[in-house]
């Protein structure tokens, strides 16, 4: 099983609006033996679109909020994807003890 993790409400509304199936294959996804290297994957793209944002010498206050504006939505997809993953073992668990 993969890590436990403390599921916000954001991401227990995406799992509760899940089909059985649904969270049945990002279970799989994340109780993968890659999972590991995806997840680094993932911080790595994070770290990078980080440092894009501070070293952007942008001089136009709009153009740097509309760039600052897309990469927090970047890092914050990329999170949520990664602890939607996360949820979804523990959330077929849930549903499978139901049954």
């Amino acid at each position: 099983m993969a890590q436990k993790i403390r599921v916000t409400s954001k991401i227990r509304a995406i799992l509760d609006g899940m089909s059985i199936q649904e969270v049945q294959f990002f279970a799989n996804i994340a109780e993968s033996k890659e999972f590991p290297t995806f997840k680094e994957y993932v911080r790595r793209m994070i770290d990078y679109e980080k440092e894009y944002f501070f070293n952007l010498n942008e001089g136009d206050p709009q153009k740097l909020a509309i760039e600052k504006a897309h990469a927090r939505g970047k890092v914050a997809s990329l999170a949520d994807l990664v602890y939607i993953l996360i949820g979804a073992s523990e959330e077929l668990e849930k549903r499978l003890k139901k049954e």
